[in-house]
């Protein structure tokens, strides 16, 4: 929700959460410890990459990624 260097977000996270929620629920594709949500000072390039090695490792058939934010060209 806070981006450097951009206006800060009212929402993004909350949809991020959401979105995981729905996919961890009860009826829900995702088992709860197969999903990974960063959010905040948790989102970083370096824990995206770490997330995706994981992902990468595990093989899934499918795989999710939601992002809600800012884009900016760099």
């Amino acid at each position: 929700n806070h981006p450097t260097g951009s206006t800060p977000l009212r929402f993004a996270e909350k949809d991020a959460a959401d979105v995981a929620c729905i996919f961890t629920s009860a009826l829900g594709p995702v088992p709860p410890q197969n999903h990974c949500l960063l959010q905040g000072p948790r989102a970083t390039r370096a824990t995206l990459r770490a997330a995706f090695s994981v992902a990468q490792r595990r093989q899934p058939d499918q795989l999710v990624f939601f992002f809600s934010g800012h884009g900016a060209p760099t």
